[in-house]
Protein backbone atom coordinates (compact mmCIF):
# COMPACT_ATOMS: atom_id res chain seq x y z
CA UNK A 1 0.00 0.00 0.00
CA UNK A 2 1.45 3.55 -0.91
CA UNK A 3 2.59 5.67 2.70
CA UNK A 4 0.29 8.53 1.68
CA UNK A 5 -3.24 5.92 0.93
CA UNK A 6 -2.06 4.97 4.72
CA UNK A 7 -3.61 8.57 5.31
CA UNK A 8 -6.77 7.68 4.14
CA UNK A 9 -7.69 4.65 5.76
CA UNK A 10 -10.63 6.14 8.08
CA UNK A 11 -8.93 4.27 11.12
CA UNK A 12 -9.20 6.88 14.08
CA UNK A 13 -6.31 5.90 16.51
CA UNK A 14 -8.99 7.69 19.24
CA UNK A 15 -11.08 4.60 18.93
CA UNK A 16 -8.81 1.96 19.51
CA UNK A 17 -7.44 3.60 22.89
CA UNK A 18 -10.80 3.94 24.27
CA UNK A 19 -10.81 0.15 25.00
CA UNK A 20 -11.70 -3.17 23.96
CA UNK A 21 -15.23 -2.60 23.13
CA UNK A 22 -14.62 0.29 20.66
CA UNK A 23 -11.88 -1.29 19.27
CA UNK A 24 -13.63 -4.02 18.61
CA UNK A 25 -16.09 -1.90 16.84
CA UNK A 26 -13.49 -0.26 14.48
CA UNK A 27 -11.63 -3.53 13.73
CA UNK A 28 -14.22 -6.02 13.77
CA UNK A 29 -15.64 -7.64 10.74
CA UNK A 30 -18.63 -4.96 10.13
CA UNK A 31 -16.43 -2.02 10.52
CA UNK A 32 -13.41 -3.83 8.07
CA UNK A 33 -16.54 -4.29 5.58
CA UNK A 34 -17.33 -0.95 5.98
CA UNK A 35 -13.93 0.49 5.07
CA UNK A 36 -13.19 -1.77 2.10
CA UNK A 37 -16.37 -0.21 0.26
CA UNK A 38 -14.43 2.90 1.15
CA UNK A 39 -11.46 2.01 -0.07
CA UNK A 40 -12.85 0.50 -3.06
CA UNK A 41 -14.78 3.79 -4.33
CA UNK A 42 -11.63 6.15 -2.94
CA UNK A 43 -9.38 3.98 -5.45
CA UNK A 44 -12.00 3.64 -8.35
CA UNK A 45 -12.38 7.60 -8.26
CA UNK A 46 -8.50 8.70 -8.01
CA UNK A 47 -7.82 5.94 -10.96
CA UNK A 48 -10.61 7.91 -12.73
CA UNK A 49 -9.32 11.40 -11.66
CA UNK A 50 -5.85 10.07 -12.99
CA UNK A 51 -6.80 8.85 -16.46
CA UNK A 52 -8.30 11.76 -17.21
CA UNK A 53 -5.64 14.11 -18.60
CA UNK A 54 -3.22 12.55 -21.28
CA UNK A 55 0.56 14.35 -21.79
CA UNK A 56 3.06 14.73 -24.42
CA UNK A 57 6.37 15.71 -24.44
CA UNK A 58 7.37 15.17 -21.17
CA UNK A 59 11.39 14.88 -20.46
CA UNK A 60 13.00 11.55 -19.48
CA UNK A 61 12.58 10.79 -15.66
CA UNK A 62 9.09 12.47 -15.45
CA UNK A 63 6.32 10.11 -15.84
CA UNK A 64 2.28 11.40 -16.54
CA UNK A 65 1.26 9.11 -13.62
CA UNK A 66 3.59 11.06 -11.32
CA UNK A 67 2.89 14.60 -12.53
CA UNK A 68 -0.93 13.55 -12.24
CA UNK A 69 -0.69 11.56 -8.87
CA UNK A 70 1.08 14.62 -7.13
CA UNK A 71 -1.34 17.03 -8.18
CA UNK A 72 -4.27 15.44 -6.95
CA UNK A 73 -2.87 14.68 -3.63
CA UNK A 74 -1.06 18.14 -3.54
CA UNK A 75 -2.67 20.29 -5.62
CA UNK A 76 1.07 21.55 -6.41
CA UNK A 77 3.84 20.37 -8.02
CA UNK A 78 7.25 21.68 -10.19
CA UNK A 79 9.66 20.44 -12.80
CA UNK A 80 13.12 21.38 -12.26
CA UNK A 81 16.80 20.20 -13.24
CA UNK A 82 18.43 18.24 -10.98
CA UNK A 83 22.26 16.91 -11.53
CA UNK A 84 21.52 17.44 -15.31
CA UNK A 85 17.81 15.72 -15.60
CA UNK A 86 14.86 16.86 -15.15
CA UNK A 87 12.48 15.96 -11.95
CA UNK A 88 8.90 16.54 -11.13
CA UNK A 89 7.73 16.43 -6.83
CA UNK A 90 5.38 17.91 -4.55
CA UNK A 91 5.47 21.07 -4.10
CA UNK A 92 4.94 23.79 -1.50
CA UNK A 93 5.62 27.80 -1.49
CA UNK A 94 8.37 29.18 0.73
CA UNK A 95 7.81 32.59 0.40
CA UNK A 96 5.21 34.95 0.83
CA UNK A 97 2.46 35.24 -2.02
CA UNK A 98 2.99 37.57 -4.75
CA UNK A 99 -0.01 40.40 -5.86
CA UNK A 100 -1.13 37.33 -8.31
CA UNK A 101 -1.35 35.05 -5.39
CA UNK A 102 1.77 33.27 -6.80
CA UNK A 103 4.95 32.07 -4.72
CA UNK A 104 8.26 32.77 -5.69
CA UNK A 105 10.53 30.60 -3.81
CA UNK A 106 9.04 27.16 -3.21
CA UNK A 107 10.37 23.98 -1.66
CA UNK A 108 10.14 20.99 -3.61
CA UNK A 109 10.00 17.20 -1.38
CA UNK A 110 10.28 14.01 -2.56
CA UNK A 111 8.91 10.35 -0.65
CA UNK A 112 12.73 9.09 -0.07
CA UNK A 113 13.13 12.60 1.92
CA UNK A 114 14.88 14.49 -0.33
CA UNK A 115 14.41 18.21 -0.71
CA UNK A 116 15.12 21.02 -2.88
CA UNK A 117 14.65 24.72 -3.05
CA UNK A 118 13.35 26.49 -6.23
CA UNK A 119 12.03 29.79 -7.61
CA UNK A 120 9.52 30.18 -10.27
CA UNK A 121 10.24 33.70 -10.90
CA UNK A 122 13.22 35.89 -11.08
CA UNK A 123 14.65 36.47 -7.73
CA UNK A 124 18.16 37.82 -6.21
CA UNK A 125 20.25 35.62 -4.59
CA UNK A 126 22.78 36.10 -1.37
CA UNK A 127 25.44 37.92 -3.71
CA UNK A 128 22.71 40.16 -4.55
CA UNK A 129 22.64 39.36 -8.15
CA UNK A 130 19.53 38.91 -9.97
CA UNK A 131 18.97 34.82 -11.09
CA UNK A 132 16.26 33.47 -13.60
CA UNK A 133 13.35 31.26 -12.77
CA UNK A 134 14.45 27.93 -12.14
CA UNK A 135 11.72 26.00 -11.84
CA UNK A 136 8.12 25.78 -13.52
CA UNK A 137 4.68 25.90 -11.08
CA UNK A 138 1.73 23.60 -12.19
CA UNK A 139 -1.12 23.71 -10.55
CA UNK A 140 -4.20 21.16 -10.46
CA UNK A 141 -6.83 23.38 -11.23
CA UNK A 142 -7.80 27.58 -11.15
CA UNK A 143 -8.32 27.37 -7.40
CA UNK A 144 -4.77 25.47 -7.05
CA UNK A 145 -5.93 23.53 -4.31
CA UNK A 146 -6.08 19.63 -3.96
CA UNK A 147 -8.74 17.60 -5.26
CA UNK A 148 -7.89 14.46 -3.04
CA UNK A 149 -10.50 15.68 0.18
CA UNK A 150 -12.93 15.91 -2.61
CA UNK A 151 -12.74 12.35 -3.58
CA UNK A 152 -12.51 11.63 -0.12
CA UNK A 153 -15.94 13.10 0.32
CA UNK A 154 -17.92 11.21 -2.79
CA UNK A 155 -16.01 7.91 -1.88
CA UNK A 156 -17.45 7.98 1.95
CA UNK A 157 -21.16 8.89 0.32
CA UNK A 158 -21.24 5.84 -2.27
CA UNK A 159 -19.48 3.40 0.78
CA UNK A 160 -22.59 4.60 2.85
CA UNK A 161 -24.79 4.10 -0.17
CA UNK A 162 -23.59 0.60 -0.71
CA UNK A 163 -23.52 -0.40 3.07
CA UNK A 164 -27.44 0.65 3.29
CA UNK A 165 -28.43 -1.29 0.04
CA UNK A 166 -26.57 -4.17 1.28
CA UNK A 167 -28.46 -3.76 5.06
CA UNK A 168 -31.88 -3.49 2.96
CA UNK A 169 -31.05 -6.30 0.53
CA UNK A 170 -30.47 -8.71 3.86
CA UNK A 171 -33.80 -7.30 5.67
CA UNK A 172 -35.94 -8.84 2.51
CA UNK A 173 -34.32 -12.49 3.78
CA UNK A 174 -37.41 -14.44 5.13
CA UNK A 175 -36.99 -15.87 8.66
CA UNK A 176 -38.38 -19.35 9.70
CA UNK A 177 -39.46 -19.71 13.09
CA UNK A 178 -39.78 -23.81 14.28
CA UNK A 179 -41.09 -23.98 18.16
CA UNK A 180 -40.14 -27.21 19.60
CA UNK A 181 -39.08 -28.89 22.73
CA UNK A 182 -34.53 -29.94 23.55
CA UNK A 183 -36.10 -33.29 21.66
CA UNK A 184 -37.14 -32.36 18.73
CA UNK A 185 -33.76 -30.34 18.49
CA UNK A 186 -32.28 -32.74 15.56
CA UNK A 187 -35.45 -32.95 14.00
CA UNK A 188 -35.33 -29.08 13.56
CA UNK A 189 -32.04 -28.75 12.61
CA UNK A 190 -32.95 -31.88 9.92
CA UNK A 191 -36.10 -29.30 8.72
CA UNK A 192 -33.67 -26.13 8.27
CA UNK A 193 -31.48 -28.00 6.34
CA UNK A 194 -34.09 -29.24 4.30
CA UNK A 195 -35.79 -25.47 4.02
CA UNK A 196 -31.91 -24.18 2.94
CA UNK A 197 -31.79 -26.97 -0.01
CA UNK A 198 -35.24 -25.67 -0.96
CA UNK A 199 -36.29 -29.19 -0.97
CA UNK A 200 -40.01 -29.48 -2.39
CA UNK A 201 -40.68 -31.84 -0.21
CA UNK A 202 -40.62 -32.03 4.03
CA UNK A 203 -40.85 -34.74 5.48
CA UNK A 204 -41.14 -34.80 9.26
CA UNK A 205 -43.02 -36.95 12.15
CA UNK A 206 -45.67 -37.13 14.32
CA UNK A 207 -43.52 -35.20 17.22
CA UNK A 208 -42.83 -32.63 15.22
CA UNK A 209 -46.25 -31.73 13.84
CA UNK A 210 -47.72 -31.84 17.51
CA UNK A 211 -44.64 -29.40 18.73
CA UNK A 212 -45.44 -27.12 16.12
CA UNK A 213 -45.41 -26.59 12.11
CA UNK A 214 -42.58 -24.19 10.94
CA UNK A 215 -44.00 -20.38 10.09
CA UNK A 216 -42.88 -17.59 8.51
CA UNK A 217 -41.44 -14.62 10.21
CA UNK A 218 -43.18 -11.34 7.78
CA UNK A 219 -40.45 -8.56 7.57
CA UNK A 220 -41.74 -4.94 7.04
CA UNK A 221 -38.68 -3.89 5.04
CA UNK A 222 -39.15 -2.79 1.71
CA UNK A 223 -37.17 -3.04 -1.44
CA UNK A 224 -35.57 -0.02 -1.99
CA UNK A 225 -32.25 -1.47 -3.20
CA UNK A 226 -32.62 -0.12 -6.97
CA UNK A 227 -33.81 3.37 -5.74
CA UNK A 228 -30.39 3.44 -4.01
CA UNK A 229 -28.57 2.32 -7.32
CA UNK A 230 -29.91 5.26 -8.69
CA UNK A 231 -29.06 7.49 -6.58
CA UNK A 232 -25.89 6.35 -6.30
CA UNK A 233 -25.15 6.67 -10.11
CA UNK A 234 -26.38 10.52 -9.80
CA UNK A 235 -23.75 10.43 -7.09
CA UNK A 236 -21.58 9.00 -9.59
CA UNK A 237 -22.50 11.34 -12.38
CA UNK A 238 -21.98 14.49 -9.95
CA UNK A 239 -18.68 13.54 -9.40
CA UNK A 240 -17.73 13.01 -12.90
CA UNK A 241 -19.42 16.25 -14.11
CA UNK A 242 -16.85 17.80 -11.16
CA UNK A 243 -13.70 16.47 -12.76
CA UNK A 244 -14.50 17.44 -16.50
CA UNK A 245 -15.66 13.74 -17.38
CA UNK A 246 -18.33 12.97 -19.84
CA UNK A 247 -21.77 11.62 -17.94
CA UNK A 248 -25.05 11.22 -18.62
CA UNK A 249 -26.70 9.21 -15.68
CA UNK A 250 -30.11 9.96 -17.41
CA UNK A 251 -29.10 8.31 -20.71
CA UNK A 252 -32.28 6.01 -20.73
CA UNK A 253 -34.49 8.67 -20.19
CA UNK A 254 -33.23 11.05 -22.86
CA UNK A 255 -36.19 11.14 -25.56
CA UNK A 256 -38.32 13.06 -22.40
CA UNK A 257 -35.69 15.67 -21.59
CA UNK A 258 -35.35 19.13 -23.19
CA UNK A 259 -33.08 20.22 -24.79
CA UNK A 260 -31.88 22.71 -21.76
CA UNK A 261 -31.26 20.32 -19.48
CA UNK A 262 -28.74 18.41 -21.88
CA UNK A 263 -27.20 21.55 -22.71
CA UNK A 264 -26.77 22.53 -18.75
CA UNK A 265 -25.22 19.24 -17.94
CA UNK A 266 -22.24 19.98 -21.51
CA UNK A 267 -21.66 23.19 -19.84
CA UNK A 268 -21.04 22.09 -16.66
CA UNK A 269 -18.68 19.41 -17.43
CA UNK A 270 -16.81 21.48 -20.16
CA UNK A 271 -16.07 24.54 -17.03
CA UNK A 272 -15.01 21.81 -14.71
CA UNK A 273 -12.57 20.23 -17.36
CA UNK A 274 -11.25 24.00 -18.92
CA UNK A 275 -10.59 24.48 -14.86
CA UNK A 276 -7.51 21.18 -15.14
CA UNK A 277 -6.71 21.91 -18.46
CA UNK A 278 -6.07 25.43 -17.79
CA UNK A 279 -4.01 25.15 -15.43
CA UNK A 280 -1.70 22.25 -17.00
CA UNK A 281 -1.44 24.51 -19.92
CA UNK A 282 -0.02 27.20 -18.12
CA UNK A 283 2.13 25.04 -16.70
CA UNK A 284 3.38 23.92 -20.49
CA UNK A 285 3.83 27.41 -21.40
CA UNK A 286 5.84 28.14 -18.11
CA UNK A 287 7.90 24.86 -19.04
CA UNK A 288 9.03 26.57 -22.58
CA UNK A 289 9.80 29.92 -21.10
CA UNK A 290 11.95 28.59 -18.33
CA UNK A 291 13.64 25.36 -19.44
CA UNK A 292 12.76 25.33 -23.64
CA UNK A 293 11.09 22.21 -23.61
CA UNK A 294 7.80 21.87 -25.69
CA UNK A 295 5.07 20.22 -23.61
CA UNK A 296 1.30 19.73 -24.20
CA UNK A 297 -1.62 17.90 -22.47
CA UNK A 298 -5.02 17.58 -23.54
CA UNK A 299 -7.88 15.18 -21.91
CA UNK A 300 -7.87 11.99 -22.47
CA UNK A 301 -11.37 11.18 -24.14
CA UNK A 302 -13.05 13.44 -26.80
CA UNK A 303 -16.51 14.88 -25.75
CA UNK A 304 -20.09 13.03 -26.48
CA UNK A 305 -20.16 13.03 -30.41
CA UNK A 306 -22.93 14.77 -31.05
CA UNK A 307 -24.85 12.11 -33.20
CA UNK A 308 -24.96 10.72 -29.93
CA UNK A 309 -27.21 13.23 -28.37
CA UNK A 310 -31.01 13.95 -29.33
CA UNK A 311 -29.63 17.76 -29.18
CA UNK A 312 -27.18 19.26 -30.54
CA UNK A 313 -24.30 19.98 -27.48
CA UNK A 314 -22.35 23.21 -26.86
CA UNK A 315 -19.42 23.99 -29.22
CA UNK A 316 -16.33 21.73 -27.45
CA UNK A 317 -14.53 23.26 -30.78
CA UNK A 318 -11.29 22.96 -28.37
CA UNK A 319 -11.03 20.15 -28.41
CA UNK A 320 -9.78 19.98 -32.62
CA UNK A 321 -7.45 22.59 -31.89
CA UNK A 322 -6.10 20.05 -29.31
CA UNK A 323 -5.53 17.27 -31.04
CA UNK A 324 -4.53 19.41 -34.07
CA UNK A 325 -2.07 21.37 -32.16
CA UNK A 326 -0.87 17.89 -30.72
CA UNK A 327 0.23 16.50 -34.15
CA UNK A 328 1.55 20.30 -35.48
CA UNK A 329 4.16 19.72 -32.51
CA UNK A 330 4.71 16.24 -33.13
CA UNK A 331 3.44 13.75 -30.79
CA UNK A 332 0.84 11.09 -31.44
CA UNK A 333 -1.26 9.15 -29.40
Amino acid sequence: MDVKDALFDEIDMSDLLEGNKAARRVLGRDGAYDRAQYRHWRNHLVELYLSSVKWYGLPAGVEPRTVEYVLALFGMGALFREDGGYLFGQTSPGSALNINYSPNAVQITSPAGDSWTRHALTWVGPDMQVHAADCALCYDNLYRKPVMPDITYYAKRLATVDRVADVNVSAQLTPWIIAGSEAQDRNAKRLITKLQENSQYLVVNDAMVTGGVPSVLATAAPFVADQLHEYKTNLLAEYLCSIGVDNDPHADKKANRNIAEIVQNNEQVMLARNARLAARRQFCERAHDVFGLDLWCEWAAPHIEEETQDAALVDDSSYGEESDEADERGYTA
